[in-house]
């Protein structure tokens, strides 16, 4: 285990109580957000295997104000790198690995989107702060053999990207995703993905943008309200080659934000470099929207893991200024 995870694993832990303060339980009666901004990381930039890393709650600013979700990329984009952490838990979770030995130095970039969650609802003369009008937009890569793709999901005309997920659309094992940025200014959102091992099927990689409203206020019921996050429990520890896990929302709702993270097998950390998220993303399941994310085996390996995701949720007829 590298000095940084041990770092993390004793702050991710203490962060946790700050979630249940901050978004997570049962969906609270009049939750609104607001404030919309974002904290930014990187991990050292150095030949370590591995690497897992925390934005704290601190980053993002008082105790009512938390990670609604968050973007991670891995860069240069050298050829056996994965991202395997993108996930709200307590603080912001980030991180990625070399799925074979590596030898030049990489760092893994990350961006957590942070608002407060507040009781006060919208008025005239505030309710430009708050998120409203929320909408997703996708785009998916050519389908071909080309071992390094990317993908655009741009926002409508005056919204602007709040989070995002990416999805790798083939089976094989030897697929990772590169991670999620923001791009464009803040209005877009874009997925990159690439081969970490030369195969000769045909994938492409798909980018899901999260857009609000977060300058203008609005007359209409799109504001959101009675906001919540869930982020555990993860699947049982296995060595099965792909594990998915799907964190629903109540029906009615939809998703504000989210992410997923490769855990180990008996640990908080990603202790096996065979495996790598190739999806995590917000997703209708015909009955709810939710937050799904999968790991996948790059290469065989017996050892066990895990997969989670957190889903911030919140329903979208807040109701207009007061």
């Amino acid at each position: 285990m590298v000095r940084g995870m041990r770092s993390r694993t004793r702050l991710a832990t203490a962060l946790v109580s700050v979630v249940v303060v901050a978004l997570v339980a049962a969906a609270p009666a009049s939750a609104y957000l607001r404030n919309f901004h974002v904290a930014q990381g990187a991990s050292p930039s150095n030949s370590t295997p591995i690497k897992g890393l925390v934005l704290p709650v601190g980053l993002c600013g008082g105790l009512s104000t938390g990670y609604i979700g968050g973007l991670a990329f891995v860069s240069p984009s050298l050829t056996k790198l994965a991202v395997t952490e993108m996930q709200p838990f307590g603080g912001f979770l980030y991180g990625g690995s070399a799925t074979d030995t590596q030898s030049g130095n990489w760092r893994v970039f990350t961006r957590g989107m942070c608002a407060e969650n507040t009781a006060t609802p919208p008025t005239t003369g505030s309710a430009a702060a708050y998120v409203k009008g929320l909408t997703y937009r996708s785009a998916t890569s050519s389908s071909n053999s080309v071992p390094v793709k990317s993908a655009t999901a741009r926002c409508p005309t005056g919204k602007t990207a709040i989070g995002g997920g990416a999805r790798i659309t083939t089976v094989s094992s030897n697929i990772a995703l590169l991670g999620v940025q923001r791009v464009r200014g803040v209005t877009a959102i874009r997925a990159a993905a690439h081969e970490v091992d030369a195969t000769g099927v045909s994938w492409k990689v798909r980018a899901i943008a999260v857009c609000a409203n977060i300058t203008s206020g609005t007359p209409t019921t799109d504001y959101i309200n009675n906001v919540f996050q869930t982020v555990n429990p993860p699947t049982p520890a296995s060595s099965n080659p792909s594990q998915t896990i799907f964190r629903g929302c109540p029906a009615g709702y939809v998703v504000v934000g989210g992410g997923g993270r490769i855990l180990g097998g008996a640990s908080f950390n990603n202790t096996n470099r065979d495996v790598a998220l190739v999806r995590s993303e917000p997703f209708f399941n015909g009955s709810v929207w939710g937050w799904l994310a999968e790991g996948r085996e790059t290469d065989p390996t017996s050892g066990t893991w895990r997969v989670n995701a957190s889903v911030t949720c919140g329903t979208p007829n807040g109701g207009p200024p007061v």
